[in-house]
């Protein structure tokens, strides 16, 4: 028979705490694995993150709509260029009438004879407008110094043919520069008038009529009776007619 003493009471509270020992330290063990396991899900959740951060296409920059508008701008101002001004200075620029104060008035038939053995052909024509009068310039190449002659025409008619010139107004200035030849050799054709036969400016209507043995002939149509002045300038040779407002 054992005797209960103090060793066989140890053993039993020894063999009681045994259990209870390998109970905590299973719980350890498994407390310790599942901390472990939480660094490993973050770093799989911050590896996916940066991945789909690297895997997303960086969005194109939108360029600076300022850039645009100033690249647009140089390219339009480079692409236009220059174009050279005709030196009309004594035309455009002049602030009187070409015979300053001496304005024709009436029906009276008006006429300057030209130059002995001028031959001169058409070259151009063309209208403008200063302060108090309306300019027309009828410009001429080759030698030779035109004559002229200005009538008041209530129906103003072709060269050669005689019939009406197709044209309205209310009065009309019948214009024949004299001294003038027609355009029968290849380089007189070549610089002879090409332009539009009929020219508007303000209240008056131009309309040229060719040239026919000697003479070429304009017509400038007007609302109104005007007073006109009538004159020549060189280099190139121009008559100028002026008709005041």
């Amino acid at each position: 028979m054992v005797l209960p003493g103090p060793h066989n009471e140890g053993s039993k509270r020894d063999s009681a705490f045994l259990p209870a020992v390998a109970a905590g330290i299973a719980a350890a063990s498994l407390l310790v694995a599942g901390c472990s396991s939480t660094p490993d899900e973050g770093a799989s959740a911050s590896g996916a993150s940066e991945h789909s951060q690297q895997s997303t296409p960086d969005t194109p920059q939108t360029p600076d709509e300022s850039d645009v508008s100033d690249s647009g701008s140089d390219t339009d101002s480079s692409a236009t260029p220059n174009e050279p001004e005709a030196n009309l200075s004594d035309e455009k620029d002049a602030t009187l009438p070409v015979n300053v104060d001496q304005w024709i008035d009436g029906p009276t038939h008006q006429e300057s004879a030209p130059v002995e053995g001028s031959q001169l052909i058409f070259h151009d024509m063309r209208v403008g407008e200063h302060e108090n009068f309306y300019r027309f310039v009828i410009e001429f190449s080759g030698e030779g110094l035109p004559g002229w002659y200005v009538d008041r025409a209530a129906q103003p008619l072709e060269q050669g043919r005689g019939l009406p010139l197709k044209i309205r107004a209310a009065t009309f200035l019948d214009v024949g520069i004299e001294g003038t030849a027609m355009p029968l050799e290849e380089e007189d054709q070549n610089v002879y008038y090409s332009g539009p036969p009929l020219l508007n400016i303000g209240p008056l209507s131009i309309i040229e009529d060719g040239t026919f043995e000697g003479r070429t002939h304009v017509v400038i149509g007007m609302d109104q009776q005007r007073v006109y002045q009538i004159g020549i300038l060189e280099d190139p040779m121009r008559v100028v007619i002026d008709i005041r407002k």
